[in-house]
């Protein structure tokens, strides 16, 4: 069965850590990472995650926003 490929944005290192050390699973891969969101947009193009997690903490306009451009 392959992996389920996951990509994380965020500004916070701390969770970042965080998400990757919980990805590490059986089912799971962590594929990469980006901190803001014109460099998560081109990470998700080359990288084709099955899922990106959003870790906002304060700028929630901008993640909804990248959410949209990867929809």
């Amino acid at each position: 069965m392959e992996k389920i490929k996951v990509m994380v944005v965020g500004d916070n290192n701390e969770r970042i850590f965080e998400l990757k050390s919980m990805l590490q699973t059986d089912e799971l891969v962590f594929v990469g990472f980006a901190k803001d969101c014109n460099t998560a947009l081109e990470k998700v193009f080359g990288l084709s995650p099955d899922v990106v997690l959003l870790q906002c903490e304060n700028d929630y306009e901008s993640a909804c926003t990248l959410a949209e451009n990867i929809y």
